[in-house]
């Protein structure tokens, strides 16, 4: 007896995802090799072909991000690769946060979910902070008030988010010429910040950076 047309298209349309899928976890488990070995420019130069929500492909975003990111800290300053490697990190990583559906996937030193988002977001984030350092900084300053705000909203309490928050104030002023009023009111943010987090490893030199740059300005400028 023939089987019926809708059953055989369907077998086939499993029979492809099935074999999408197979390619792509292949493809996660050639990068992770790389990532194991320390070939990060190899890892770097990996041609991510997939659509979000596809199996294994946050994964490889997350991979090639985490290269990039690593090679940009390794790389001088005045390289061409310097750009790409921070461009690169940034894609991926947002990519990564954006689309991520099963945070499984991404496995980060036994991290929790949270901790995963929060560590993603300050990769990203920092990578495009870098980015607004170098000539062409008009698309990296965008990207970069965008994300810190999201990152502040949806992880108020984390020092992290808290930095970039005050940093992205300090460009925004800094871009709009603000007056002293402004000026004065990120003063005191930033001061709130760096009370708050002032026994934060990671962030305190950071925030206190962000508060003596507004305070310079403010002397200069206000009194």
């Amino acid at each position: 007896k023939a089987m019926p047309t809708k059953i055989i298209l369907l077998l086939v349309a499993t029979i492809g995802l099935n074999g999408c899928c197979f390619m792509q976890l292949r493809e996660v488990d050639h990068m992770t090799e790389l990532q194991q070995s320390g070939d990060f420019k190899q890892l770097a130069k990996s041609d991510v072909d997939c659509d979000p929500g596809q199996c294994g492909c946050s994964k490889q975003h997350f991979l090639k991000g985490d290269a990039c990111f690593i090679l940009a800290g390794k790389t001088e300053k005045t390289s061409p690769d310097y750009g790409r490697y921070l461009q690169c990190a940034g894609d991926n990583l947002f990519t990564v946060l954006d689309d991520t559906e099963d945070w499984d996937e991404i496995s980060i030193q036994g991290l929790s979910e949270d901790e995963k988002r929060h560590q993603i977001y300050s990769n990203a984030l920092e990578a495009t902070r870098l980015q607004t350092t170098l000539p062409d900084r008009q698309q990296a300053l965008a990207i970069f008030d965008q994300r810190a705000r999201e990152f502040k909203r949806n992880a108020p309490d984390q020092a992290a988010a808290n930095y970039y928050f005050i940093q992205n104030q300090l460009y925004q002023l800094d871009l709009s010429q603000a007056g002293c009023t402004d000026w004065q009111q990120l003063q005191q943010q930033a001061a709130q910040v760096q009370s708050r987090f002032m026994t934060d490893a990671r962030y305190q030199a950071p925030i206190s950076g962000v508060k003596l740059a507004v305070d310079a300005y403010i002397n200069a400028n206000c009194e």
